[in-house]
């Protein structure tokens, strides 16, 4: 997690809102009830995006930033480093996360390869610090999961509730079916789980309504407003259509990488039944009594989150990061597996009827390989991820060329194009360019035309451009940021290709 996230500095467009909203909420404050929209400089009035989402997760993290600035202030202010802040902010989110997966993986008993497994992974670790919607609502799914496996059913229906009417409304999918296992099992009754879910739903919206309202200066309960976007209109549909079976055989293997062959044996009882023909054919031994072929221990967490990809998979839009919340649930199917791959190969001494094969120290060598796979797969995937965000890079670049040049009470009006924004500018990079030159002012709106009323509106000419566009008239380039990266193997290097470039008006300097 640590790796990814200073490997990684940058945030990308699905990231935009958290990050933006951080920013904001620690150097522009919280506003009075209902300002006038023109006195507040806040990044989500200007780009409100298509949908609200809600400001409790950018809250935290920037009140932790906040009292971190409070605790060595007079000595170091931290305001003056937005990196510093924005990394700090992402740190928070990330030690947030890494308590939730302990606490997941301490309620089992399988926490050491539980830990493992995630670890091996890259998207787990890779968005544990980065400010998707997804990713804060797998924290309190992390937590709903611990109280599960601690057989406290009711807070863990109150952290899914919370979570689904708060962060990430599309987990009323997985309200169901985790829901429909608690029923099944009779860990709850119907009469507690409706009383569960009124109560909780009316808490989640004394804490969401009146804050996000404050925030968007307007009455909005945000996840309720983007499940009638998305649900009832069906408008993300617009946003991309995948095949019905895109999660099965791209996402979950993609996410799983090789953990995912280690998932069903947990339920499976394959090893041994193996172990057991190898001891009467090869060792012409009696082997002890076999087992039946079905584990019933982890179905039920194994089919819910079965479920949960069953259903989303009648939706027609399809992204990775929508599965975040239920891959903690394939991860402990497949330490599980990975559990019972070792007892084959280790027997406990405890167990006086069990013993070690060729096959099980065999099968448990392939669990163990899949996991170093996975490993260096991961690592690979986040080294070739530094390489994704060009337009944050573009923006150090550009701070870098406004270094050498002086003096900084020229005029600086800098035009980012939508590729830029996208891949990498935060209002943190913005910050810090204002540190090197505090007149600097920033567009993201269409570029040429704001150009061609330059020509006759003296304030409106640009003097620098940060896009993907290699020349314009009346600028030339002075930087290029790479992206776009692959793993070249025949180099055996990542190779980039120019993607972000910077243009300055000539004769600016």
């Amino acid at each position: 997690m640590l790796y990814s996230l200073f490997a990684c500095p940058f945030s990308k467009v699905e990231e935009s809102f958290g990050i933006q909203a951080t920013h904001d909420l620690f150097y522009e404050g919280i506003p009075s009830f209902f300002d006038s929209n023109t006195t507040l400089n806040y990044d989500h009035l200007q780009y409100p995006g298509v949908v609200p989402r809600s400001f409790l997760g950018p809250l935290l993290w920037s009140r932790i930033c906040q009292f971190l600035r409070l605790l060595i202030f007079p000595a170091y202010d931290l305001a003056e480093h937005p990196r510093l802040i924005q990394t700090l902010a992402r740190l928070s989110q990330l030690i947030v996360t890494l308590h939730a997966w302990f606490r997941f993986a301490d309620a089992t008993a399988v926490s050491a390869y539980l830990l493992i497994v995630t670890a091996c992974q890259f998207h787990l670790p890779f968005y544990a610090s980065r400010m998707l919607p997804n990713s804060t609502a797998t924290i309190l799914t992390l937590h709903c999961y611990a109280f599960w496996m601690q057989r406290r059913v009711s807070y863990a229906a109150v952290c899914l509730v919370l979570a689904a009417a708060v962060l990430r409304c599309d987990l009323i999918l997985l309200l169901f079916t985790v829901g429909l296992s608690w029923l099944i099992t009779r860990q709850l009754t119907v009469t507690k789980a409706l009383r569960i879910g009124i109560l909780t739903l009316i808490a989640a919206a004394i804490l969401t309504v009146p804050f996000d309202s404050l925030m968007w200066q307007k009455w909005v309960w945000p996840e309720m407003r983007v499940f009638y976007y998305n649900t009832v209109l069906n408008k993300s549909s617009d946003w991309g259509v995948s095949a019905w079976h895109w999660y099965w055989t791209a996402a979950l293997p993609k996410a799983l990488l090789l953990t995912g062959f280690l998932v069903p044996w947990s339920v499976v009882r394959l090893p041994e039944q193996l172990v057991a023909i190898e001891m009467v054919v090869l060792e012409n031994q009696r082997p002890p009594m076999r087992p039946p072929w079905i584990d019933p221990t982890y179905l039920p967490f194994l089919l819910p989150a079965l479920g949960f990809v069953a259903l989303y998979s009648l939706l027609g839009h399809k992204e990775m990061r929508f599965l975040f919340p239920v891959l903690p649930l394939f991860n402990l199917c497949a330490a599980a597996g990975l559990q019972r791959l070792e007892r084959l190969a280790r027997p406990s001494e405890k167990d006086k009827s069990s013993t070690t094969t060729r096959v099980g120290k065999f099968l448990f060598g392939l669990g163990i390989l899949a996991c170093i796979v996975s490993f260096v797969a991961s690592s690979l995937f986040v080294a070739v991820s530094r390489w994704n965000y060009p337009g944050g890079q573009a923006m150090r670049l550009l701070e870098q060329e406004l270094e050498s040049v002086r003096p900084t009470d020229k005029e600086l009006r800098v035009h980012i194009d939508v590729s830029a924004a996208m891949t990498g500018v935060s209002l943190f990079e913005q910050r810090a360019v204002q540190n090197v030159w505090p007149s600097a002012t920033f567009y993201k709106d269409g570029y040429e035309l704001e150009n061609q009323q330059a020509k006759n509106e003296e304030e409106l000419r640009f003097t620098h451009l940060v896009g993907e566009f290699k020349e314009r008239d009346g600028f030339h380039s002075i930087a290029v940021a790479p992206g776009n990266p692959r793993l070249d193997w025949r180099n055996r290097q990542i190779a980039t290709e120019p993607t972000i470039y910077i243009l300055e008006r000539d004769q600016w300097r």
